[in-house]
């Protein structure tokens, strides 16, 4: 399971952390611009979230949720060039195309994750899975995308780097199974035993 929160963790990173590098560093914009851009996006993650959750409610979870990696995969080129330009409105647009995937699987992921474990060990398999996720995703996609940049002198590796994530959880999910199996795994005791 962990693989599947690998392209949200390095596409928010990268998306909000490794951004205010690249835009203060190599294109010479303005701190604030860069911070303006990643609150704006935020604040309509946090609404989207849960349309992104009542949505696949209606039309499943794992193809919202695949979606979702697929055009993480896809749509870092868009950002990058639309970084490139400079322009607030251009850098917004790159913006919100970047994180409305991310978006889709984040307010997909809590019951996806959830079906996958049976409700006895649920709660530990979807935290291990979503902690080992974020360490490898969202942990070291900063510092991945920072020695991509010294190496290469541009965005496209790094922008590989995010399709590579996107592709990887989007297969991951693919073969995520759900938990068929009693919905409840707990044993009513009567008042005369728990008192035992």
């Amino acid at each position: 399971m962990c693989l599947t929160y690998v392209s949200a963790g390095v596409t928010f990173y990268i998306g909000t952390v490794f951004s205010l590098n690249y835009g203060t560093g190599q294109l010479k914009l303005d701190r604030d611009v860069i911070l303006q851009l990643v609150l704006v996006v935020n604040v309509l993650a946090i609404l989207g979230i849960p349309f992104f959750g009542w949505l696949s409610d209606r039309t499943g979870r794992r193809a919202i949720f695949v979606a979702g990696c697929l055009g993480m995969a896809v749509l870092p080129y868009l950002w990058f060039v639309t970084l490139d330009t400079g322009s607030f409105g251009w850098m917004l647009l790159g913006f919100l195309a970047l994180f409305l995937p991310y978006t889709a699987t984040y307010g997909t992921m809590p019951v996806f994750f959830a079906h996958v474990f049976p409700p006895a060990v649920r709660y530990t398999g979807m935290s291990l899975g979503y902690t080992l996720g974020t360490v490898i995703g969202s942990a070291l996609a900063p510092i991945v995308a920072t020695w991509l940049l010294d190496a290469s002198g541009g965005w496209l590796l790094i922008a590989a780097y995010m399709s590579l994530a996107g592709v990887v959880s989007a297969v991951a999910a693919l073969f995520l199974r759900d938990w068929h199996g009693p919905t409840a795994d707990v044993q009513t005791s009567t008042a005369a035993e728990v008192s035992r």
